[in-house]
């Protein structure tokens, strides 16, 4: 299915163009109704589970007044459309410049913790991570390989799963890096 058209027969807007921005876990978009941009995520199937609960988080901090892109619903007001092959987000397109950790620090640890806060008040089932999840995908990647130091690698995240199985759960952003800023951190 073309892009456009996924989104012209979805979305009360009319998109005449689109810009790839980088390709991952979901494939990211600029696109445009004459000079309006959006941001678009393209979520690949394998990442569909994690995909809708992270929309509905975003939706419910949205709704909270919480700094977050701001999600465009479709034309049925849901927050994404899932087709076939994937699933698309539609944002409104916020301009911002890279962050600077060691400069931003204050700032961006008041924004995790409030994030932490406001998300005491999540209704949704958050998705929890096993071991297999943070460690054992990837101990099979490297036995797919045949890394030579597999067993190593494997002992080392036996060691590390056992200093941290037991600490306290919550929300965690879970992909924190300097394109993931909130636009709050932008105004400052």
């Amino acid at each position: 299915m073309e892009l456009l058209n996924v989104l012209n027969e979805h979305y009360p807007t009319n998109f005449n163009k689109y810009k790839q921005l980088r390709d991952g876990g979901s494939t990211s978009y600029a696109v445009f109704s004459g000079g309006t941009k959006y941001f678009l995520r393209v979520i690949k199937p394998a990442f569909l589970d994690t995909a809708i609960n992270g929309v509905d988080i975003q939706v419910f901090l949205q709704n909270k007044g919480f700094s977050v892109p701001p999600v465009i619903f479709t034309k049925d007001a849901l927050p994404y459309v899932k087709i076939e092959n994937g699933l698309f987000i539609l944002y409104e397109f916020i301009e911002g410049k890279e962050s600077k950790p060691t400069q931003d620090a204050e700032v961006i640890g008041e924004l995790i913790g409030n994030l932490h806060y406001t998300m005491k008040d999540y209704p949704g089932e958050l998705v929890r991570r096993d071991k297999y999840f943070y460690i054992g995908r990837y101990i099979d990647i490297l036995k797919k390989k045949q890394y030579p130091r597999v067993d190593e690698f494997s002992a080392y995240g036996d060691d590390l799963w056992e200093k941290v199985k037991d600490l306290p759960r919550g929300y965690c952003h879970g992909d924190m890096y300097v394109g993931n800023k909130s636009k709050r951190l932008d105004k400052k």
